[in-house]
């Protein structure tokens, strides 16, 4: 009977842990923090780049497209004549 309740007893078993203080707790959270801002800031600013160098280069290269293609027209034209 004196072997079930070991058994069945619930306790600690290594009481050997030392307790730390939580005083680096805050500083390691605002670090965590001011670096996820930092993170999020950093990942606005090249979607912002993107979203106005995308549509710039689009229409330069069109540009750049439409004044080859009328150049080789005129160059065809006068060669043909």
């Amino acid at each position: 009977m004196s072997t079930m309740r070991n058994n069945n007893r619930i306790g600690v078993e290594n009481d050997s842990e030392t307790v730390t203080s939580n005083t680096t707790q805050p500083t390691t959270l605002c670090e965590h923090l001011k670096r996820r801002k930092m993170m999020w800031i950093t990942f606005t600013i090249i979607v912002l780049v993107m979203i106005i160098t995308i549509p710039i280069v689009m229409v330069e290269t069109k540009k750049t497209n439409s004044e080859t293609t009328s150049t080789t027209e005129e160059m065809e034209a006068t060669t043909g004549s």
